[in-house]
């Protein structure tokens, strides 16, 4: 399992566009890091943020997306 993510790894991970996780980043609501002008998503920080939210965890996630 790969450690960091791009933006697009990102969107599919959460099932959002690409743009939406861009428009997140800049609100700060997901965490993420810059290099340079480079967004990069730690997936353990990401995993572990989506686990703080109500709702779905990330197993119910990834299993509603295999399903599709």
């Amino acid at each position: 399992m790969k450690t960091y993510m791009n933006t697009d790894e990102v969107a599919m991970f959460l099932g959002r566009s690409p743009k939406a996780i861009c428009k997140l980043v800049e609100r700060g609501q997901l965490p993420h890091r810059r290099l340079g002008r480079r967004v990069i998503f730690v997936r353990p920080e990401l995993e572990q943020f989506i686990q703080t939210l109500p709702g779905m965890d990330i197993q119910d996630i990834q299993r509603r997306w295999n399903h599709l």
